[in-house]
């Protein structure tokens, strides 16, 4: 099932707190996650359909529209994004590997959708802002010049200043992955 998701970034917890409230019982939404993410930042991050998605997003930016950093409604999902997200990742290919980081949390989901979308690709972990000072990361796999075809792709469709580093692994040791999922 295809689905839109939403995400808002806040410099306040409380505020954060009190912004999903507002979102959920405004929306028929799924709250994927709504938490603490370094460095003292709160993220919430909704799925559903997109109407819904785009009224829960403005009803928790009504809310705390003072405390924003970062807001993002992402239509049309890859299939695998938000297992990505929540930490369901399925090993499949072990050919290369891409390595997308930023220094926020939207570039990174907005790229990895991009990122699985343009090419035979998988994706192996997505990781938002927790315990890393709040940038993020995404990591692909696939052959090599698919892997390459949707990092390009990937870094045509977002902000590259946001952008910290884009790293292609031919060949990756087994031993890295044991490491890295």
């Amino acid at each position: 099932m295809i689905k839109t998701i939403g995400m808002i970034e806040l410099r306040s917890i409380a505020k954060g707190i009190e912004a999903t409230d507002f979102m959920v019982k405004a929306s028929q939404v799924e709250v994927v996650f709504s938490r603490t993410v370094c460095p003292g930042k709160y993220i919430i991050l909704i799925s559903g359909d997109v109407a819904e998605v785009e009224e829960a997003i403005n009803k928790g930016l009504s809310i705390s529209e003072n405390y924003v950093v970062d807001k993002l409604i992402l239509p049309s999902i890859y299939n695998g994004l938000l297992d990505g997200i929540k930490g369901k990742i399925i090993i499949l290919d072990f050919d290369s590997i891409g390595i997308m980081e930023f220094s926020n949390i939207s570039s990174s989901i907005v790229a990895a959708d991009i990122s699985c979308k343009s090419g035979n690709v998988n994706l192996l972990r997505l990781r938002l802002g927790m315990g890393i000072g709040g940038k993020s990361y995404f990591i692909i796999s696939g052959d090599v010049s698919s892997v390459k075809e949707a990092l390009e792709a990937a870094s045509h469709g977002i902000n590259k200043k946001k952008l910290i580093s884009k790293v292609l692994i031919p060949s990756p040791d087994k031993e890295l992955f044991k490491n890295l999922i």
